[in-house]
């Protein structure tokens, strides 16, 4: 498997015809042989087919067997490193994995346990996608960094106010959030011709009646066309609403030119060897044909993302617009597009090419003398693991990141009910705070305690969330791949002042809570730092922080608790309601129970393995260990809400000793 645009793809036979065409023009100029008379015979169109297929070429030949993500590693190295582990371990004596089996061992099982099961190149892997995870939380702070001066107040009331806009003899009711849209789309190349050949419709938005405050009515739009002097006047509207809306639209179109488009070239450059995003004055278009919708979330649902782990790859901002196409378009609100964009963008860049990397050890396989296959990954997964279930279980932890997972309307209230519901019950609870800071207890599975020494609270603090992506991730409270919805409560705040007094309330309570997480972090990037200085002396700068980030990576993943796609179970990344109403606030119990299955793991394979004496060494060693710390996190967190419960308990009939 190589990588090769998609777009090449579908007409690949002709794209490599015109090619051909093309070099022989290019040769007979170079060496004086000239074809045509005309020395420019060779269109620049056909040029850039040249330059992208030898960028291309050298690309996949620079990465033929390199990772992307990290040119020092080589995926074919990883998977003969599985491979020798598998042969290590042997064949399974039954292939099929029972359904306790399942449930115990892989349901129950965060990504972490599941990788350390293919040894050291699983580590390796799981290594790449964490350092994805702490780019999209780094991309994410970014784009809050840059519209941290955004007026939220202004902003919601740009996407509910009407404002009557003039294109021609029709005077049409809009948002200012949807003028913006229509701006930068008129702003576009592409979109201008859309708009002026084709036309546009807004899509659909609902308004509050004036009568009941709490109902809505949807408004459903038909198209029109319009002309360059609808264009300025629709300028002209805004300036007369508020002078302040070219100025956001300028602001929304500087970061998706900019910075968007910096994340996504990164990875077209990584993929193909040069830069794919090039579009002018850059902005999303809805077309009322073809494969798309008008409205974002039917434009979702319709199949913008294909269903499998490489969906977010192929997304439609992936793809070449269509030469001189000129049909009408749908206007959105300029803030949803804007948030699922640079949504989409942040997840591109940092998840593309770990994915790539994952993926092409998935389907990684060598050939013998005669051409047939010698093995392949895949064999060796249902050999060592059973049919199927290891291979299952990566590719729904990419399907995860891929972030769209879609839901009927009825499952999306029932999630989003169910959400508030756990943060009010977390939020002001002071039992809950006081638990925070006792995880630290199974830290020490993995870095011993004597590491553990006083600190500088805030000094630490701030050195964590400049240097580690998953305590940004943390700090920001996301609790999915899907950053889009969280970004727009950021920018927007809830829908109404009732709503955003509520999330303000919440998010109040949570602050002791979520100080007694801030407080076992830091203690734990201490210790991070600590273990670094005495391991491995001399090391300064970049490569120091490196080195610590790595080390608390491996601490968080494998015994602390962050709402992240690479730290949940299986069970716990489902979308439906039951399994997200079963799996509601048992993050900690599953944590402590993937640090004894991890151990039973290791013993697993050593008695596959038939190696008794690893058997007896893992028994008398890191088992035992992981055994007292879980006993202790257990006796810890009893003593604790015991106390607390204690306290609660105004019954004079007992000392406070007995109601401990």
């Amino acid at each position: 498997y190589e990588e090769c645009p998609e777009d090449e793809l579908d007409n690949i036979l002709d794209w490599i015809e015109d090619t051909r065409t093309a070099l022989k023009k290019v040769v007979a100029l170079m060496s004086g042989d000239v074809i045509d008379s005309n020395v420019h015979s060779a269109t620049s169109d056909l040029l850039k087919n040249i330059y992208q297929l030898a960028r291309m070429f050298n690309s996949t030949i620079k990465h033929l067997s390199k990772a992307y993500t990290n040119a020092n590693l080589d995926i074919s190295n990883i998977a003969k490193q599985f491979s020798k582990h598998a042969n290590e371990l042997g064949a399974r004596k039954n292939n099929k994995v029972s359904r306790v089996e399942r449930f115990l061992r892989y349901d129950n099982a965060q990504p972490v346990t599941v990788f350390d099961r293919l040894g050291d190149a699983g580590q390796t892997l799981f290594n790449l996608l964490t350092r994805g995870q702490s780019k999209y939380a780094f991309n994410y702070q970014e784009i809050l960094d840059y519209a941290k001066n955004w007026d939220k107040k202004a902003l919601r009331k740009w996407t509910k106010d009407v404002v009557k806009v003039k294109f021609g003899n029709e005077e049409v009711e809009m948002t200012p959030a949807q003028m913006i849209s229509l701006y930068l789309t008129a702003k576009n190349e592409d979109g201008r011709r859309h708009l002026l050949e084709g036309g546009f419709k807004l899509g659909e938005r609902r308004l509050t009646r004036e009568k009941f405050k709490t109902a809505y009515h949807t408004i459903v739009d038909t198209t029109r066309q319009i002309t360059e002097a609808d264009i300025q006047n629709l300028i002209d509207t805004m300036n007369q609403y508020s002078p302040e809306l070219i100025s956001m639209a300028e602001n929304i179109s500087t970061f998706l030119n900019t910075t968007a488009k910096r994340w996504a070239n990164q990875i077209s450059i990584a993929r193909y060897g040069y830069e794919q995003f090039t579009v002018p004055n850059y902005f999303p278009l809805f077309s009322i044909k073809g494969d798309t919708v008008g409205d974002i979330d039917k434009f979702r649902a319709k199949g913008d993302v294909p269903g499998s782990f490489y969906g977010f790859l192929n997304r439609s901002f992936t793809k070449e617009r269509q030469v001189n196409a000129d049909d009408a378009l749908v206007i959105n609100d300029a803030l949803d597009v804007f948030t699922d964009y640079v949504g989409n963008v942040a997840l591109y860049n940092a998840f593309a090419l770990p994915v790539l990397d994952v993926a092409r050890f998935l389907g990684y396989s060598e050939r013998n003398e005669e051409g047939n296959i010698a093995w392949s990954v895949a064999e060796k997964l249902n050999a060592a693991f059973g049919q199927g279930v290891m291979r299952s279980y990566i590719e729904g932890l990419l399907d995860s990141i891929n972030g769209q997972q879609y839901m009927t309307n009825a499952e999306s209230l029932g999630l989003t009910a169910l959400r508030i519901r756990n943060r009010v019950a977390v939020a002001a609870n002071f039992r809950v705070a006081l638990q925070q800071p006792f995880s630290i207890v199974r830290a020490a599975d993995v870095i011993s305690p004597k590491y553990f020494r006083p600190f500088k609270f805030d000094e630490t603090r701030r050195e964590m969330k400049k240097y580690s992506g998953i305590a940004v991730w943390k700090h920001q409270n996301n609790y999915d791949a899907d950053i889009k919805m969280p970004l727009k409560n950021e920018l927007v705040g809830a829908s109404t002042a009732y709503g955003e007094f509520v999330r303000s309330a919440t998010d109040w309570g949570m602050k002791a809570a979520e100080f007694g997480d801030e407080m076992t972090w830091a203690a734990i990037w201490n210790a991070c730092k600590n273990y670094v200085n005495e391991t491995s002396p001399g090391l300064e700068g970049q490569k120091y922080f490196d080195a610590v980030d790595a080390k608390f990576n491996e601490v968080i993943y494998r015994t602390q608790v962050v709402d992240s796609v690479l730290q949940k179970s299986q069970v716990m990344r489902e979308k439906n309601f039951f399994a997200k109403m079963v799996s509601a606030f048992k993050s900690e119990p599953t944590t402590s129970y993937n640090m004894l299955l991890r151990q039973y793991d290791r013993l697993m394979e050593a008695k596959q393995a038939g190696n008794t004496q690893a058997v007896w060494n893992i028994v008398r060693g890191p088992m035992l260990r992981s055994i007292v710390v879980f006993a202790l996190n257990g006796i810890v967190n009893a003593l604790v809400t015991a106390l607390v419960d204690a306290m609660r308990d105004d019954d004079d009939y007992e000392t406070m000793t007995e109601k401990i």
